[in-house]
């Protein structure tokens, strides 16, 4: 999925692995969360080879979901 398939509205985010191994779980502006990991440099992030994402449009609901998703996993 490249940055201009990402919807510009808040969600929560799943990075994984080429196993679909999860890495990191996030929330905020989709589209803006995937170019910052993109540009972050960070070793464990550069794994990443697949990103999930689900759109809720509020902050708070992003936020909420990306708690139970940490919880789930």
């Amino acid at each position: 999925m490249g940055k201009d398939d990402v919807p510009n509205v808040y969600g929560v985010y799943e990075l994984a692995d080429g196993r679909d191994y999860p890495i990191y779980f996030g929330s905020g502006h989709l589209r803006s969360r995937l170019k910052y990991w993109k540009r972050s440099g960070n070793p464990c992030i550069a794994q990443a080879v697949k990103f999930r994402c689900e759109e809720y449009r509020s902050k708070n609901r992003s936020r909420q979901r990306k708690r139970a998703l940490l919880t789930e996993f």
